[in-house]
């Protein structure tokens, strides 16, 4: 599945208008950059991955860089979505708050849905400004929008997960795990071992797996196997590709292992997998993979 990177600027805020069709013509996609929506009324369905979740009143959907989702709006669904790159987001907003493992950014694939608490107003209030902003050209205008867009996110945390942040101070094994956690979405294609992500972060196999097992109770091979893993499930999900395809996407040298690492992995073959879940999520599934 390829990404559609329809963004024009690196921080974009776009209007959310009702859709009388249903969105019927909408495929599941995903992007190379965040989007925030920021719904004030509510109606439809938002697909993000594998869970499926009711757009309701004053609520924020968050689809991290890389996840497929699908959007169906109603008649009565409105807001704004942020569109945020991944650049300007880790380069010209780079500041120790962002690398914290606990800010809501990082933690979205695990609370991708959340409540805006009442505060719905309060944050389009902001969302005028900074759309006015956009509108004036003049030289600090790129500065002034990067620090728009810093307010925002500070916003959107303070409101909604304002416990995440309660400990600042990262330990060393807290910053330690993020910096797996990243070397992992960028290499969980390139066939590295438990001993090159050690490598990478100075330490030894053991002392990644202690860490990791300290952290989330799972070792670094399990972690990597069910990232692995989701990427295959997304294509085999979202695409027309054939096994063979995938698994050359996903870098195995060896088509056939990787429809028995997969059966292994998940007690399904590929095609059951396939047939199971675009039944289970029929109304994500274009009507060209039906």
């Amino acid at each position: 599945m390829k990404y559609q990177d329809h963004i024009t600027a690196h921080f974009r805020i776009i209007p959310i208008k009702p859709a009388l069709d249903g969105d019927k013509n909408v495929q599941a996609h995903r992007h190379n950059y965040y989007e925030l929506f920021l719904f004030e009324t509510g109606g439809g369905n938002h697909h993000i991955d594998f869970q499926s979740y009711s757009v309701d009143n004053q609520s924020i959907h968050i689809v991290p860089p890389g996840s497929v989702h699908l959007l169906r709006r109603n008649e009565t669904t409105r807001g704004y979505v942020i569109l945020l790159s991944r650049d300007y987001y880790f380069t010209e907003m780079n500041a120790e708050i962002w690398q914290h493992p606990n800010f809501f950014l990082t933690e979205a694939a695990k609370k991708p849905v959340a409540e805006l608490h009442g505060q719905y107003a309060l944050l389009n209030d902001f969302i005028v400004q900074i759309q006015a902003a956009m509108k004036q050209q003049n030289p600090y205008q790129f500065a002034i929008l990067r620090h728009y867009a810093i307010i925002l996110l500070l916003k959107i945390q303070q409101i909604v997960f304002p416990s995440l942040l309660e400990t600042p101070e990262l330990s060393n094994q807290q910053r330690l795990f993020y910096n797996f956690k990243q070397l992992l979405e960028k290499h969980f294609k390139d066939n590295w071992t438990t001993k090159d992500f050690a490598d990478a972060l100075l330490i030894s196999t053991g002392q990644l797996n202690d860490l990791t097992k300290k952290t989330v109770g799972k070792s670094a091979r399990q972690l990597f196997q069910e990232r692995l893993l989701l990427e295959a499930k997304r294509l085999i999900l979202h695409s027309d590709l054939s096994s063979k395809a995938i698994a050359y996407e996903l870098n195995f040298t060896d088509p056939s292992y990787f429809c028995r690492y997969f059966k292994k992995q998940t007690n399904y073959t590929t095609q059951d997998f396939r047939a199971a879940m675009r039944q289970e999520y029929d109304w994500v599934v274009p009507s060209y993979l039906k």
